[in-house]
């Protein structure tokens, strides 16, 4: 019986160990303009009237925490479509843009990163653009 015991407690060890390693290593999700605070608002807000991709990086000691805001104000299309590829020191943040989508004009995402990444890059309908602005909070 102990041994039956002892192998099973191993087991479970085991298996709870291999889930814990295939963990993403971020969250992500969609928050409104009314969550943003501080110096992320301040530095979105400089850019309402002009569409593009413009993300946030904030080095915080506990975990860095990306904001993404996708700007289509004043253009026919919108943003669809978004999600994160993890490509070991990179980041690629996925999304697309079609015209007469039904999507906001304007979206933010909050990324929270449970790892460093060397860079993160913005992906667009398949092809890899820089942002129209980065900022790094911490690297002044």
């Amino acid at each position: 019986m102990y041994k039956v015991i002892a192998m099973c407690s191993v087991l479970l060890f085991i298996v709870g160990c291999q889930s814990a390693s295939n963990a993403d290593p971020f969250e992500y999700s969609e928050i409104s303009e009314d969550t943003l605070e501080g110096p992320v608002r301040d530095f979105f807000q400089q850019h309402e009237d002009e569409p593009g991709t413009y993300l946030y990086r904030d080095n915080a000691e506990e975990g860095e925490n990306v904001y993404l805001y996708l700007n289509a104000s004043g253009e026919t299309g919108s943003y669809t479509n978004f999600d994160i590829l993890d490509q070991d020191e990179r980041l690629i943040l996925v999304f697309g843009k079609e015209e007469g989508a039904s999507e906001p004009a304007e979206r933010y995402f909050q990324i929270d990163l449970k790892k460093g990444y060397e860079s993160i890059l913005g992906m667009e309908n398949g092809q890899i653009l820089p942002f129209d602005e980065l900022y790094e909070a911490g690297s002044e």
